[in-house]
């Protein structure tokens, strides 16, 4: 959020009424809009199927309860806690959501985080296509095994730096006439079946780190992928505020607002693909 403006904002500090009560999904009257996609709904299954099936937060609320399509995600930088989503119903406009510290409404935190959504949605908006803009994003892994990592090849190089010592100390060992020059063969084989392994799992090692580089090349183009099929949703009229929801949980786990200095944090993950 850059440089927002609150000029002639009204300090909203009502509590939202969370004793409504959802219907099962068997009660639900289920039609098609009409308005043209811009994504194919098979794509927004796809999204769908990876929130309900790959990754679920703790806790969650049932995405069928979502006010908005930024409920749940948006997070307070003091407490942490949820921003809770508020929607003021008008007769001759349409109804308006903003965000609030759900600690702060209930006296659990001092700091004030009131967003209204004019100010939130564009900047969530605009985080998303900046990254696409600069072709990089950080990101999570979910539900990853981690390999070896730098520690254990550089544990591996200073072995095989040990090793060129203990074959100086068997050449010395043979030319002072300590040890016979059979016995200077046997420490001779030994050793260099001991450097064969080494220089093996070196090998081993590093070729799986080039192709974990591959790997991340692939993942960071899929999740960029990803990113703009969600945008995609998010400004599309065909999809409901659940769907919408949804899509943007797939690839963010949380975006957290900073009210003071008026910035966000998203957190983006991806569920490797087995």
């Amino acid at each position: 959020l850059q440089n927002p403006s609150y000029d002639g904002m009204v300090r909203w500090n009502r509590t939202c009424n969370e004793t409504n009560t959802v219907k099962d999904r068997s009660e639900w009257i289920v039609s098609q809009g009409s308005h043209p996609a811009i994504i194919s709904q098979e794509l927004f299954d796809q999204a769908a199927r990876r929130y309900e099936t790959e990754y679920r937060r703790r806790h969650a609320k049932p995405p069928e309860i979502t006010r908005h399509w930024l409920s749940g995600l948006l997070k307070c930088s003091c407490c942490s806690r949820t921003l809770s989503s508020c929607v003021r119903h008008r007769k001759s406009m349409e109804d308006g959501y903003s965000f609030q510290c759900y600690g702060y409404l209930k006296g659990k935190c001092t700091a004030n985080h009131y967003v209204p959504e004019k100010t939130i949605v564009p900047a969530v908006l605009n985080a998303l296509r900046e990254v696409l803009e600069c072709g990089s994003v950080r990101y999570e892994i979910k539900n990853i095994v981690k390999s070896e990592d730098a520690h254990e090849l550089e544990t591996l190089k200073n072995l095989l730096q040990k090793l060129d010592m203990k074959e100086r100390r068997a050449r010395d060992a043979y030319m002072d006439g300590i040890d016979t020059k059979e016995e200077y063969r046997q420490n001779k084989l030994l050793l260099q079946k001991e450097r064969e392994s080494l220089e093996s799992s070196i090998t081993q090692l590093t070729q799986s780190r080039i192709e974990s580089s591959m790997r991340e090349a692939e993942q960071t183009k899929r999740i960029l992928d990803n990113i703009r099929s969600v945008i995609d949703i998010l400004e599309s009229d065909s999809f409901t505020m659940v769907q919408k929801n949804i899509a943007l949980k797939s690839i963010v786990d949380k975006i957290v607002f900073d009210r003071d200095h008026m910035h966000i944090d998203v957190y983006y993950y991806l569920t490797e693909i087995p």
